[in-house]
């Protein structure tokens, strides 16, 4: 076998059972050893987490001279150069660099990459000056003890990053702005669809703004539960915005955890509100399991709130927050459990007045 030379060809290729002893074996000089790990290392690092990393050996013609490991993360459009070493043998003869140009070229065809970072240990003999002439340059970040930098990658005319893959952040953004635009339309014709955005009967709960016991009012278990709350919500509620872009996510496997606000614009008209408050007090007082005292007390407190409601504008938008757990199965996000809240339970004592 020739020897290696600064003119053989360099190549990135896969370890298998075949060569795997032959990267085992590469070694950097024991004064750099303080800022490489053993390739035994990286090898076991990489088969504990597959899903991201990417690793390959370098060659020089039909030697092995050396070994790196991308972190390789599409969700988060974040690559990362975990590893990288030349074997003590081969050092000096361009081919950290000639693998770094390959691995380069291979982080441009993943989707959403614009830049490739790395971190390394600041000392004599470190590879500051190494990553420096590549293009790198520092970017403030302490990562484990070690300076992060960052390698902007440049793209020919004509060329562009490839199209990012959705991630979990997205598929669950997607699915709250179809809840949005359930209740954008609020076309009841459309409700038996529209609850396909949720799980399973026995485990499905959504809990309404006046809930208080489960399973009982608003506090909705199965679907039948809340097809009703929803039909109820897109009849009375009037124009409802879930702030989708701004929602905080939180995705880990297949569960995510959603809050985000929202607003109600209405009107309270005065006749409205007293039509609502007259059926209100019907219904209390037909209720034999209330005494008479807690009538009096519920149906005071609720007509003093409503008779201070009606000093405010009519029309106003009303603030509420949402809360959500949505799983994925079978490769569909559906939601498991929903909770709205408002300010108040009662008619909302400030309001945002909209602009003509």
């Amino acid at each position: 076998m020739t020897e290696p030379s600064i003119h053989s060809t360099v190549t990135l290729r896969e370890i298998t059972k075949d060569n795997l002893s032959a990267i085992f074996q590469l070694k950097v000089d024991e004064s750099q050893e303080q800022f490489v790990a053993p390739n035994t290392m990286s090898i076991a690092q990489a088969y504990f987490d597959r899903e991201r990393a990417w690793f390959r050996a370098i060659y020089a013609d039909e030697t092995a001279v050396g070994f790196l490991m991308l972190d390789d993360d599409p969700d988060k459009r974040e690559y990362f150069l975990w590893r990288l070493m030349i074997d003590r043998r081969f050092q000096g003869l361009g081919y950290a660099r000639r693998a770094l140009e390959l691995l380069i070229a291979h982080v441009k065809t993943r989707p959403g990459a614009v830049e490739l970072k790395t971190s390394y240990v600041p000392g004599e003999n470190g590879p500051a000056r190494f990553y420096q002439k590549i293009g790198f340059v520092e970017t403030g970040e302490i990562l484990e003890g070690e300076l992060v930098t960052s390698l902007k990658l440049a793209f020919k005319e004509g060329e562009s990053p490839p199209p990012t893959l959705n991630t979990p952040h997205d598929e669950v953004r997607q699915l709250l702005q179809k809840f949005q635009d359930g209740y954008s339309k609020r076309d009841t014709s459309l409700l038996e669809s529209f609850m396909q955005l949720f799980g399973p009967d026995a485990e499905l709960e959504v809990i309404g703004t006046n809930a208080v016991k489960p399973g009982e009012g608003e506090w909705c278990k199965g679907t039948s539960a809340v097809r009703d709350l929803i039909a109820g919500d897109w009849e009375h509620w009037g124009d409802v915005v879930y702030d989708v872009q701004g929602a905080n996510i939180f995705v880990q496997g297949d569960v995510a955890w959603i809050a985000t606000s929202g607003t109600v614009n209405d009107v309270f008209t005065a006749a409205e509100t007293y039509d609502g408050f007259i059926d209100y007090a019907k219904e209390l007082i037909d209720d034999e399991e209330v005494s008479a005292k807690s009538k009096l007390l519920a149906m005071t407190q609720t007509g003093n709130s409503l008779l201070s409601s009606l000093l405010l504008p009519e029309r106003c938008i009303w603030p509420f927050r949402l809360t959500a757990v949505a799983l994925k199965n079978n490769g569909q996000w559906r939601f498991q459990q929903i909770h709205f809240s408002f300010p108040t339970t009662g008619m909302p004592d400030e309001r945002i007045i909209p602009e003509e």
